[in-house]
């Protein structure tokens, strides 16, 4: 067999085994670790979904969070490879499907590689890394003050953990406009001297890039915080929407210190939202129903066509 043709029949088969993967995966999240069917059986019949416009509403703003980050892609991207809107969504929503499988959402930049052609695969992965960053940064600066404000505000030293919370955003934030910075200490790591020029995409951003990459993520994240906030009205979940946008700003942040790991996890997309936002309800089932199809509208359904992007690539 001509190695060329081994080449494309490996590719093939690794094609299948990320469907096989990606779909069992989804089976299994969706009926043994959510029970998504038995519990919206049991839901629908002791209670009536009043505001199906809530769920609508929640479904349409899923166009507009992905749009804003394929917009965030095809800016990373701009100075080093023209990509389209297509190719952008297929790169994007390829991450998504990579990275629901493996721990950490590592696979996201693997997913972004698949849909370049001119950009390296070292540079594509630290652009991703890069466009990650300001939504990390975004959660981070909403998170700690809305924990603080839900969990630490009435100890007697919670003007002293306010400070810290302050001091560690702040070093954060240097950390994310000095970027290029580290080009020049990673240089001196043995390991990273092969790619020197890929880490040059680090000092190639400027202050005004990346903060514009901030605010699209500030937006992202507004987009995120609705769909939450319609999907617990939608289930009867009864709380304000200040509160509610405390709590679930809470919950995100929890979700983004604790390390997550493939059909491994501890229902933490659950057990953090119940933690938070079940203080203020008695709806437990109407909150975890929230959070659930939240995952579904905004993971399951991009994951699905990120899956038919990878089949697509021509090998």
């Amino acid at each position: 067999m001509l190695p060329n043709q081994l080449h494309k029949n490996l590719i093939t088969a690794l094609k299948w085994i990320l469907l096989l993967a990606s779909l069992t995966f989804i089976f299994i999240k969706l009926f043994y670790r959510y029970n998504m069917d038995e519990r919206i059986s049991d839901y629908s019949s002791q209670n009536r979904f009043e505001h199906p416009e809530y769920l609508v509403l929640a479904f349409v703003l899923l166009f507009f969070n992905w749009g804003v980050e394929v917009w965030k892609w095809v800016l990373l991207t701009k100075p080093y490879e023209q990509l389209t809107w297509k190719q952008s969504l297929a790169s994007v929503c390829s991450g998504v499907t990579l990275s629901i499988i493996t721990p950490n959402q590592l696979g996201d930049f693997a997913g972004r590689v698949i849909h370049v052609k001119e950009l390296n695969r070292i540079k594509t992965a630290l652009l991703a890394i890069i466009g990650h960053s300001a939504q990390v940064m975004v959660t981070l600066a909403l998170g700690l003050f809305a924990f603080w404000y839900l969990t630490l505000a009435q100890l007697p030293f919670s003007g002293l953990l306010a400070v810290v919370f302050v001091f560690l955003f702040l070093l954060a934030l240097l950390v994310y406009f000095n970027m290029r910075f580290l080009t020049p200490i990673l240089f001196r790591i043995k390991w990273f001297k092969p790619f020197r020029r890929s880490f040059h995409v680090f000092s190639e951003q400027s202050p005004a890039f990346l903060t514009k990459m901030l605010g699209l993520s500030s937006i992202r994240y507004l987009a995120y915080l609705t769909q939450y906030t319609l999907l617990l009205w939608f289930f009867d979940v009864n709380i304000s929407a200040p509160l509610a946008a405390a709590c679930i700003t809470a919950t995100f942040f929890v979700q983004l210190l604790v390390p997550s790991f493939f059909l491994l996890d501890i229902g933490l997309r659950g057990s953090s939202a119940l933690w938070f936002i079940g203080a203020y309800s008695n709806n437990l089932e109407g909150i975890l129903l929230a959070s659930y199809t939240l995952w579904i509208i905004n993971i399951m359904i991009p994951a699905l066509v990120g899956l038919y992007a990878i089949f697509k690539v021509k090998t």
